[in-house]
């Protein structure tokens, strides 16, 4: 452990809500900017994406002060590529012209647009991958990708949900949710259109999109992208904690109490400063320690500091009906996170597994099949199955639908067919809860080229009498060729036009089976569907007309015997009551339009069972501790068009095992509390994972093992400064912001209580006066703190082991005779040889790392920051 300075953070009066009624009394009055501020905010935008070609209002977000004119082509035309946008008022209303006083229509919450035109104070927009939709006022669209900036800062806005009520000098409280609305107007209580409003109730992440009418606009989102529910809604300000930091805290995993074993151990936070101070064990809320901490996502939020006391947000379990139970004499309110990855506590990434979908077809590779295997495959002006399927969800795949195709050939019986199966495709995956993009792609190339290489056998049945075909052979074997992923929604598409003859394949001494056969191997998978695909009749003359329209007949009867198996096994042995297997019979017909019919038809059972919208709004909604079946009753009047098998697989996924979760609300008590400094009290800072990886690219640039002092004052400046220059893309000297600021911009190191590096002021490590300068020997102390810095934060960026190093108290005869300022003094110096790694825990469950939805997040302990 190293030692940690106190911070140096403003005191803040705590506020507790005791009412559930929504005020509005406070308007965010818009900053006028100079044009020398103008252009450096303008600058940062650009700098961290905030806007595609824009400069906004810091604290609004809004398209209120985008400088469209700078999209005027020469021409004076608009470019109508330079902005999207998002709305953000629900019933949103649009006007067909740029002065028309009454609105024509209304648009949704949460819906990503282009800007087509701009003029006054409404601009035209579209659908981003639709239609016209018309004129809005600029105020009711998001212009801003990312968070908020703090007002005087670098960090991003952020803030949680803040769900207890004390009641006024009582320890007892009541837990209500938080509602997020459609509109910034929260007294209106106006909820977005189909999904409703959302209740918050646990100790999530959100970040700070903007900002209107003492109201907050939040994301689940660090960068907005074209998906559904980046934006959860607006949300009173009163009603959340806000975390401006980026520090958290939490005890150290070798923190020891009384002789106990460190996960054994607890440290005590109390609901005031004046109970810290007393330190009366009723009054305790138990923080235990141990390396648990890493296998969670979260940690004790700093809201504040005062003195030695961090002010910190988290949920506390002891509930008693939702009020929390006075505390004992020992006391028995205790810290108590919820992985977000197991929403509501619910085991294992249950939504990631309906949006993994595995399409299969199982193909008769015969040659009356050659022209569907063709339609598949596509052609040049004629998009195949991949395409159809990708053009048709494109907006469930921008939202994270991860589809995979794969195939399996079936062939013809006859006598010199060894089993009567022919070609195979499914490329794998590492892991099957975290499918890749690139796993996507290769495995759409793969099956592109896979199916262009079928080769249907040359055989002319017309001119035998053996007409069935390995129908069950081949669905038999297709069970085996998705055994990977068992819990993802795999779709089969069998494309055949006869039946299977088991006496047959007996008597050639193939595998024979069953329907019984069958229905035991699809009930090894949780979500397998079938459907069937037949064609019209053959029209060439068939030598025994009779026996070939019979094998057509049974593949139809056989097909929905399987149908009425696969269906009764997902619903439980129930009845089917409202589910029509013939709905999952497809019967093509003869004309000449037939393959693209087949095309459509199977992209739109597809598309029927594939629902990103409503997946992440129930999961949103589970997330924050809602009741699991009535959210689901509410979404199902809401999405009608979901099959009812879809909604009882996510029944089943989510309250097979404890059903008792599936009956009630699971709201957190989240709530503030303080925490006094300890040395075994870790700092932790919250960054994304692309800063950290430029840090470090930045340190290693700036480390260097010379001696010699004028080299390393130019790696200062050639290495540490210009690196973080090419980070801002703005000039250190442009900026007159002191160096800890300049780094907080580039990196979200907070500034205050600066790390070894960051107490130094430019000119005091290179370009200052002689006076003002640092001597070698301190600087030479720094050049190897960076080095230690950069080798630690390695470890860290593994995300699975800590670095293992000592540091102690420096030699005598290093830098003696008062060559070390006070600052210098405070420079860590380390005592061990090497420094090492060793794992978190026992496995990779234990980690510095965050990932949830598009953004990976490290929590950095501050000891190991430059």
């Amino acid at each position: 452990m190293l030692s940690q300075d106190s911070m140096n953070m403003p005191m803040r009066t705590t506020k507790r809500y005791v009412s559930s009624k929504i005020t509005r009394n406070t308007i965010v009055k818009k900053a006028n900017l100079d044009i020398c501020s103008f252009v450096l905010c303008l600058t940062l935008c650009v700098m961290v994406g905030l806007f595609t070609s824009s400069s906004a209002r810091a604290m609004d977000g809004s398209c209120t002060q985008v400088d469209f004119s700078a999209m005027r082509l020469g021409d004076g035309s608009f470019d109508t590529t330079a902005q999207k946008a998002f709305t953000i008022e629900a019933y949103l209303p649009v006007y067909d012209s740029a002065d028309a006083q009454e609105s024509v229509s209304t648009a949704a919450f949460n819906k990503y647009v282009a800007i087509l035109d701009e003029q006054g104070s409404r601009v035209f927009i579209k659908h981003a991958n639709g239609g016209d939709i018309g004129w809005v006022e600029k105020d009711t669209l998001l212009c801003s990708f990312r968070p908020l900036k703090v007002e005087g800062g670098y960090l991003e806005r952020k803030a949680y949900i803040k769900t207890v009520t004390y009641r006024r000098g009582s320890d007892e409280a009541e837990i209500n949710a938080v509602t997020a609305y459609g509109s910034s107007d929260v007294e209106r209580e106006i909820c977005p259109e189909q999904i409703g409003c959302t209740k918050l109730g646990r100790f999530e992440l959100y970040f700070v999109m903007a900002e209107k009418n003492d109201a907050l606009l939040l994301s689940q989102d660090f960068t907005l992208t074209n998906r559904f529910h980046n934006l959860v809604g607006w949300v009173d300000k009163n009603h959340t904690f806000p975390w401006n930091t980026s520090l958290a805290v939490r005890p150290s995993e070798f923190y020891s109490a009384n002789g106990k074993a460190p996960d054994d151990s607890v440290m005590c936070g109390y609901r005031s400063i004046e109970r810290a101070e007393t330190k009366k064990p009723k009054d305790c809320i138990s923080v235990l320690g141990g390396n648990t901490w890493f296998k969670s996502t979260n940690r004790l939020i700093v809201l504040n500091k005062q003195g030695p006391f961090y002010e910190v947000a988290a949920p506390v379990s002891q509930m008693d009906e939702s009020r929390f139970s006075r505390p004992d004499e020992q006391g028995n309110m205790t810290v108590s996170f919820v992985d977000p990855k197991t929403p509501g506590g619910f085991r294992g990434n249950i939504f990631g597994q309906f949006k993994n979908i595995d399409v299969f077809f199982i193909i008769d590779g015969t040659n009356s099949m050659d022209p569907w295997i063709k339609a598949i495959r596509g052609a040049p002006g004629r998009p195949g199955i991949v395409q159809k399927i990708a053009d048709q969800l494109k907006g469930d795949i921008a939202s994270g639908a991860n589809i995979r195709f794969g195939f399996r050939v079936y062939t013809d019986t006859s006598p010199t067919d060894e089993d009567g199966l022919g070609e195979y495709y499914m490329s794998p995956v590492k892991k099957c809860d975290a499918i890749t993009a690139a796993e996507v792609t290769e495995n759409h190339k793969g099956f592109k080229a896979a199916v262009s290489n079928i080769q249907v056998t040359s055989g002319d049945r017309a001119k035998r009498d053996d007409y069935p075909e390995n129908l069950y052979g081949g669905v038999a074997e297709s069970m085996v060729d998705m055994a990977q992923c068992r819990d993802n929604l795999k779709l089969f598409f069998v494309i055949g036009d006869a039946g299977y003859d088991r006496s047959m394949q007996k008597k050639r001494h193939n595998f024979s089976f069953s329907v019984d056969d069958l229905a035991g191997s699809m009930a090894e998978y949780k979500k397998p569907l079938f459907f069937f695909i037949r064609p019209a009749q053959s029209t060439a003359t068939m030598r025994k007309f009779d026996l070939y329209e019979s094998a057509w007949n049974s593949y139809r009867t056989q097909a929905m015997e399987l149908i009425r198996k696969n269906l009764g096994q997902l619903r439980k042995g129930q009845d089917l009551g409202s589910v029509n297997p013939e709905n999952f019979f497809i019967q093509l017909s003869n004309s000449a339009q037939a393959s693209d019919d087949m095309l459509q038809k199977i992209t739109a059972n597809v598309d029927s069972v594939i629902n990103i919208q409503m997946l992440e709004a129930l999961e949103l909604n589970i997330r924050n501790g809602a009741n699991v079946r009535e959210v689901m009753a509410q979404y199902r009047d809401e999405f009608n068009d979901v099959p009812v098998f879809i909604w009882e697989m996510l029944d089943d996924a989510l309250c097979s095992d404890t059903p008792q979760k599936c009956e009630e609300d699971t709201y957190e008590a989240v709530t503030s509390f303080f925490i006094q400094e300890h040395p075994q009290l870790v700092e932790d800072v919250w960054m994304e994972k692309s800063r950290l990886s430029a840090l470090q690219g930045v340190l290693g640039k700036t480390k260097t093992t010379s001696v010699s002092e004028d080299e390393m004052r130019e790696r200062i400046l050639d290495g540490y400064l210009a690196g973080i220059e090419d980070i801002v893309k703005t000039p250190f000297s442009a900026t007159r912001e002191d160096l800890p600021k300049f780094v907080e911009r580039a990196f979200g190191i907070p500034s205050d209580n600066p790390t070894p590096l960051l107490r130094y002021q430019l000119h005091e490590l290179s370009g200052g006066t002689n006076e003002e300068m640092i001597g070698g020997c301190e600087l030479g102390q720094l050049m190897d703190w960076i080095a230690d810095s950069h080798d630690m934060l390695n470890v860290v960026e593994t995300r699975y082991n800590r670095p293992e190093v000592k540091f102690g108290q420096r030699p005598n005869d290093v830098c003696p005779g008062g060559q070390l300022t006070e600052k210098g003094k405070k420079i860590p110096y380390r005592v061990s040889d090497t420094i090492s790694s060793v794992p978190l825990g026992d496995d990779n469950s234990f980690s510095y790392a965050k990932e949830f939805r598009n953004t990976t997040t490290i929590w950095v302990p501050r000891e190991f920051l430059p």
